[in-house]
């Protein structure tokens, strides 16, 4: 159902002492909205809603650059929460999802051979080719080059 922590931070008389500018007020409230979500429910879970939402988001925004706090704008939720639920959800935190997504992606560009590693990490939306590799050898254990290699002896 709800997790005590969550509760106990939007009922902590000691957390809503400490709120001194509009945006903690702002946070506060949308921690409360989300607890109260927890807690009345709607027949579904609402965190099923808003994961299923944030999976959807890098889907369908794979090629940018995709972060956490893009994706919890875009569901009007806080990027705290949302990192909460997708990994209640899906038992694999947001960042790694997103990565994951992307070397996917990346491994079917590599395998068409028709991009250059610089232009697919450009595609992706990774800052430059030496991030994108040292990601990309996260997941997959070799680099995208190599990967690219494999593919080619495999045929």
């Amino acid at each position: 159902m709800m997790e005590n922590s969550s509760y106990s931070r939007v009922s902590s008389a000691a957390e809503i002492e400490n709120i001194n500018t509009r945006r903690q007020v702002l946070q506060w409230l949308d921690m409360l909205r989300n607890t109260l979500l927890d807690i009345v429910g709607n027949g579904e879970n609402p965190g099923n809603q808003i994961a299923r939402g944030a999976r959807q988001y890098v889907l369908e925004n794979i090629e940018s650059h995709v972060g956490l706090q893009e994706a919890a704008d875009h569901l009007g939720v806080s990027a705290g929460y949302l990192s909460t639920i997708f990994k209640r959800e899906y038992g694999q935190s947001f960042i790694d999802f997103i990565n994951s997504t992307k070397i996917e992606y990346a491994c079917r560009l590599l395998e068409e051979k028709e991009l250059m590693v610089t232009e697919i990490a450009c595609r992706l939306g990774y800052e430059n080719a030496y991030y994108f590799s040292k990601v990309f050898r996260k997941y997959t254990g070799m680099s995208p080059t190599s990967y690219q290699k494999h593919v080619t002896e495999a045929e």
